[in-house]
């Protein structure tokens, strides 16, 4: 393998309550990506994707028949790890004992001879399905990296936090959040793709923040029902620390308009 070889990957919510529309399909193709990490996605939306010539697997087609979810209630959508171009990927699989098991998907992917773990997940919202299993998803992904043993991406809807701060100290958490599994230290060692960014260019860094004086330092979720709006950063890209990004974009307003209610968010990788 090259040590300059570049992917571009990204992680998007698709809104899983209509059928993939296409101008999302012509967003995702804008970005060039090569992995998909996606979430909210049904059946009939991966069909289409399948179409436009991804290829991989959901956390749907990967439950037993008949499974059932909070409230004995059937899933209608499910995290997907697809890829095209030069991503190969080896079967998906279910993270083991996540308390939603279609709200994560991982596969073995590998590029130019360079095997890594491939994540798309979503953190189920607390205020839906409680702390306990909030943290219970972050816990087995966790589980799941270590046990996987290979440099990882992780492409999540984390449904948090409440409030983003410039200081990461100062950032408020939703109560049934799991803040340790997105601490720079935590222990399934992947950093956030949007403060590598920052850190090797401190002028974007500088510019987001006169944008966003008190925060989120990106925007990829508006909660509308707020008065006024209150903007956040939900969806992120985390990476081992064999990763650089040499791009990092969160496109909002053009996911928003393509028909989804959350930000795509795309990186392109350097793995060094």
């Amino acid at each position: 393998m090259e040590a300059d070889v570049e992917f571009t990957v990204v992680s998007w919510n698709l809104d899983g309550w209509h059928t993939i529309h296409d101008e999302q399909l012509a967003l995702l193709d804008s970005t060039g990506a090569d992995l998909a990490l996606l979430q909210e996605v049904t059946p009939a939306s991966l069909r289409l994707l399948r179409e436009a010539g991804w290829t991989g697997e959901s956390a749907l087609e990967l439950v037993a028949d008949g499974h059932t979810e909070r409230g004995g209630r059937s899933p209608r959508f499910a995290c997907a790890v697809l890829a095209r171009g030069p991503i190969t990927l080896g079967p998906a699989s279910l993270v083991v004992d996540a308390p939603s098991l279609v709200r994560a998907c991982a596969a073995e992917a590998q590029f130019d001879g360079f095997r890594f773990l491939a994540i798309s997940a979503a953190l189920p919202p607390g205020s839906m399905w409680g702390r306990a299993a909030k943290v219970g998803q972050a816990d087995a992904l966790t589980r799941a990296v270590q046990a996987a043993g290979l440099p990882t991406v992780i492409g999540m809807d984390r449904n948090g936090p409440r409030t983003e701060a410039w200081d990461a100290s100062e950032t408020g958490w939703w109560p049934e959040d799991p803040p340790g599994f997105f601490a720079a230290d935590a222990e399934r060692g992947c950093r956030d793709v949007l403060d590598l960014w920052f850190q090797n260019n401190p002028a974007a860094a500088d510019a987001a923040r006169r944008a966003r004086l008190n925060g989120p330092r990106e925007v990829s979720y508006l909660e509308r029902r707020a008065t006024p709006p209150i903007p956040r950063r939900y969806d992120v890209i985390l990476v081992s620390d064999v990763f650089q990004p040499t791009q990092v974009r969160y496109r909002y307003d053009e996911s928003i308009e393509a028909g989804s209610d959350h930000g795509l968010v795309e990186a392109t990788l350097t793995v060094v």
